[in-house]
């Protein structure tokens, strides 16, 4: 988040493992998250539905979308677990 709250990067478990998959990974442990980030997280609103959801996460290859406000401030994190458990216990 910036010093306004926004929402600019996301650190993934994908990243990680790109990271620490070279040889020189040790030495990266001490650079700034910032240089690892993706600049464009993929985010949905409160109002957006489900199946939009599942959508983005297709369509971006992630497994977690974070929630935003009107602000793009982030109010939370959605997951493909979440989807699925809230799709399995209503069937």
């Amino acid at each position: 988040m910036d010093d306004n709250g926004i929402l600019i990067g996301v650190l993934s478990g994908r990243d990680i493992k790109r990271i620490s998959s070279t040889a020189a990974w040790i030495s990266r442990l001490f650079k700034p998250v910032s240089e690892f980030i993706h600049n464009k997280p993929v985010v949905v609103r409160p109002d957006d539905t489900l199946a939009h959801a599942i959508e983005k996460c297709v369509d971006n290859e992630v497994h977690r979308l974070f929630v935003v406000n009107d602000d793009h401030e982030p109010i939370g994190v959605l997951s493909l677990t979440d989807i699925l458990r809230e799709l399995l216990t209503k069937a």
